[in-house]
Protein backbone atom coordinates (compact mmCIF):
# COMPACT_ATOMS: atom_id res chain seq x y z
CA UNK A 1 0.00 0.00 0.00
CA UNK A 2 2.71 2.62 0.62
CA UNK A 3 4.45 1.83 -2.33
CA UNK A 4 1.43 2.15 -4.08
CA UNK A 5 0.79 6.02 -2.56
CA UNK A 6 4.70 6.44 -3.32
CA UNK A 7 3.73 5.90 -7.37
CA UNK A 8 1.07 7.70 -7.13
CA UNK A 9 2.91 11.04 -5.67
CA UNK A 10 5.37 10.79 -8.08
CA UNK A 11 3.17 10.05 -10.92
CA UNK A 12 1.13 13.37 -9.91
CA UNK A 13 4.23 15.18 -9.87
CA UNK A 14 5.23 14.38 -13.26
CA UNK A 15 2.19 15.06 -14.96
CA UNK A 16 1.86 18.53 -12.48
CA UNK A 17 5.40 19.67 -13.58
CA UNK A 18 4.68 19.03 -17.57
CA UNK A 19 1.38 20.97 -17.10
CA UNK A 20 3.08 24.01 -16.00
CA UNK A 21 5.81 23.64 -18.82
CA UNK A 22 5.83 26.86 -20.07
CA UNK A 23 4.57 26.82 -23.80
CA UNK A 24 7.91 27.13 -26.45
CA UNK A 25 5.87 27.91 -29.28
CA UNK A 26 5.14 31.21 -28.30
CA UNK A 27 8.25 31.91 -28.10
CA UNK A 28 8.05 32.91 -31.98
CA UNK A 29 4.72 32.85 -32.86
CA UNK A 30 3.03 36.23 -33.09
CA UNK A 31 1.65 37.99 -29.89
CA UNK A 32 -2.00 38.13 -30.25
CA UNK A 33 -3.17 42.42 -30.72
CA UNK A 34 -2.92 44.15 -27.57
CA UNK A 35 -0.49 41.93 -26.09
CA UNK A 36 3.30 43.13 -24.84
CA UNK A 37 6.46 41.36 -24.34
CA UNK A 38 7.54 40.76 -21.03
CA UNK A 39 10.66 39.94 -18.69
CA UNK A 40 8.09 37.22 -16.87
CA UNK A 41 9.09 33.51 -18.90
CA UNK A 42 11.32 30.72 -18.01
CA UNK A 43 14.92 30.88 -19.16
CA UNK A 44 14.00 28.07 -21.54
CA UNK A 45 11.28 29.90 -22.83
CA UNK A 46 13.93 33.26 -23.01
CA UNK A 47 16.47 31.07 -24.66
CA UNK A 48 14.16 29.82 -27.58
CA UNK A 49 13.02 33.45 -27.82
CA UNK A 50 16.03 34.90 -28.53
CA UNK A 51 17.92 31.82 -30.62
CA UNK A 52 14.91 32.71 -32.97
CA UNK A 53 16.57 36.12 -34.26
CA UNK A 54 19.67 34.14 -36.01
CA UNK A 55 20.38 31.41 -38.47
CA UNK A 56 21.85 28.01 -36.67
CA UNK A 57 25.13 29.13 -37.96
CA UNK A 58 25.35 31.82 -35.28
CA UNK A 59 22.90 30.51 -32.83
CA UNK A 60 23.83 27.45 -32.34
CA UNK A 61 26.74 28.02 -30.21
CA UNK A 62 25.91 31.85 -29.80
CA UNK A 63 26.32 32.93 -25.64
CA UNK A 64 22.38 34.06 -24.24
CA UNK A 65 22.08 37.31 -21.84
CA UNK A 66 18.77 38.09 -19.95
CA UNK A 67 18.13 41.91 -20.19
CA UNK A 68 19.09 43.54 -17.10
CA UNK A 69 16.57 43.26 -14.07
CA UNK A 70 16.87 47.17 -14.10
CA UNK A 71 17.53 48.34 -17.32
CA UNK A 72 19.51 51.64 -15.94
CA UNK A 73 22.02 49.07 -15.02
CA UNK A 74 23.23 49.60 -18.48
CA UNK A 75 24.14 45.83 -20.48
CA UNK A 76 26.59 44.50 -17.96
CA UNK A 77 23.94 43.39 -15.45
CA UNK A 78 22.67 40.94 -18.02
CA UNK A 79 22.40 37.85 -16.55
CA UNK A 80 23.05 35.10 -18.48
CA UNK A 81 21.47 32.41 -19.59
CA UNK A 82 23.61 29.91 -21.58
CA UNK A 83 27.10 30.38 -22.11
CA UNK A 84 28.36 30.54 -25.69
CA UNK A 85 31.69 29.58 -27.86
CA UNK A 86 31.43 31.66 -30.59
CA UNK A 87 31.72 35.52 -29.77
CA UNK A 88 27.55 35.93 -30.50
CA UNK A 89 25.48 37.10 -27.84
CA UNK A 90 21.80 36.72 -28.57
CA UNK A 91 19.02 38.50 -26.32
CA UNK A 92 15.20 37.67 -25.78
CA UNK A 93 12.38 39.79 -26.39
CA UNK A 94 13.16 43.71 -24.93
CA UNK A 95 10.24 43.86 -22.53
CA UNK A 96 7.45 45.97 -22.81
CA UNK A 97 7.16 45.82 -27.21
CA UNK A 98 4.08 45.35 -29.33
CA UNK A 99 5.79 42.43 -31.20
CA UNK A 100 9.02 39.72 -30.28
CA UNK A 101 12.02 41.64 -31.37
CA UNK A 102 15.22 39.08 -30.36
CA UNK A 103 18.81 40.03 -31.60
CA UNK A 104 21.87 38.32 -32.04
CA UNK A 105 25.07 40.40 -32.02
CA UNK A 106 28.73 40.47 -31.57
CA UNK A 107 30.26 43.19 -30.61
CA UNK A 108 32.94 42.06 -28.33
CA UNK A 109 36.09 43.41 -29.53
CA UNK A 110 34.31 45.91 -31.79
CA UNK A 111 35.27 49.48 -31.80
CA UNK A 112 33.71 51.67 -29.52
CA UNK A 113 35.79 54.19 -30.42
CA UNK A 114 33.86 56.97 -32.08
CA UNK A 115 36.63 59.46 -33.25
CA UNK A 116 38.55 57.47 -35.75
CA UNK A 117 35.85 57.12 -38.46
CA UNK A 118 35.67 53.40 -38.18
CA UNK A 119 32.37 51.50 -37.62
CA UNK A 120 31.60 51.46 -34.15
CA UNK A 121 29.03 50.13 -31.39
CA UNK A 122 26.95 52.34 -28.95
CA UNK A 123 24.20 51.85 -27.28
CA UNK A 124 20.65 53.56 -28.35
CA UNK A 125 19.08 54.44 -24.52
CA UNK A 126 15.47 54.61 -24.10
CA UNK A 127 13.46 55.74 -20.66
CA UNK A 128 12.92 52.09 -20.06
CA UNK A 129 15.97 50.43 -21.67
CA UNK A 130 19.58 50.57 -23.98
CA UNK A 131 19.58 49.05 -27.08
CA UNK A 132 22.80 47.77 -29.26
CA UNK A 133 23.76 49.60 -32.16
CA UNK A 134 26.01 49.22 -34.66
CA UNK A 135 26.90 53.06 -36.57
CA UNK A 136 28.98 52.71 -39.74
CA UNK A 137 29.83 56.32 -40.48
CA UNK A 138 29.70 56.91 -44.29
CA UNK A 139 31.73 59.97 -44.13
CA UNK A 140 33.79 61.66 -41.61
CA UNK A 141 33.40 64.20 -39.38
CA UNK A 142 33.14 67.44 -40.89
CA UNK A 143 32.81 66.30 -44.75
CA UNK A 144 29.94 66.17 -46.49
CA UNK A 145 28.69 63.30 -48.88
CA UNK A 146 29.16 64.25 -52.21
CA UNK A 147 25.51 63.57 -54.57
CA UNK A 148 25.97 61.88 -57.71
CA UNK A 149 23.18 61.73 -59.98
CA UNK A 150 21.70 58.44 -60.93
CA UNK A 151 23.08 56.18 -63.91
Amino acid sequence: MIRDVVYGAISLAAISSIASAEDLSTATTPLPPGAFTTSAHSDEWKVANALSAGPASITEHAAVIDWPANPKDGMSHGRVLRQGTNGWTCMPDVPGRPQHDPMCDAFRGINQDISNNQPYTTLLSSADVATPLWVIPIARGGERIKEEAAK
